[in-house]
């Protein structure tokens, strides 16, 4: 089956570049983003260059863990993350991984934040992350 090997997701969203850099980031932050409380989130993460980062909670009542790596990390303006889902039932290797990248650009008034996921090695994977990343991104507007 073919599918796209790439999606791409701009939000514009009216607040600082600090302001929204800590909200993508911090552990706390992510979990507001990533998932509601009923999830129980909990994520992992130094942003060290090949560093570990680690997503773990509940979906519609099974556990989970979400592993990957940062990629690549410049403060205030871009992050690059595989992740690889337990859900996913694949074996883990950075073959199976997706891959997030997060862009920040600034405009009068606002940041301009472009997502772009990909490597799918699965059709629900793809479809997985094609519903959840438009409607992720729309949590950063709230700030």
């Amino acid at each position: 089956m073919n599918f796209p090997q790439q999606i791409l997701t701009q939000v514009r969203i009216s607040t600082n570049v600090n302001t929204l850099w800590k909200y993508l980031t911090e552990p706390t932050n992510m979990q507001k983003w990533m998932g509601d409380e009923s999830m129980a989130l909990q994520v992992h993460c130094s942003w060290e260059l090949n560093s570990t980062l680690r997503v773990s909670g509940f979906t519609s009542g099974h556990k989970f863990e979400n592993k990957g790596r940062v990629l690549a990390f410049e403060s205030n303006k871009s992050l690059k993350y595989s992740l690889l889902s337990s859900l996913s039932n694949l074996e883990e290797t950075d073959l199976h991984a997706s891959v997030i990248s997060f862009t920040m650009i600034e405009e009068a008034e606002a940041i301009v934040l472009y997502c772009d996921v990909s490597n799918f090695t699965t059709f629900e994977i793809y479809a997985h992350h094609n519903f959840y990343w438009p409607v992720a991104l729309q949590m950063p507007k709230k700030l």
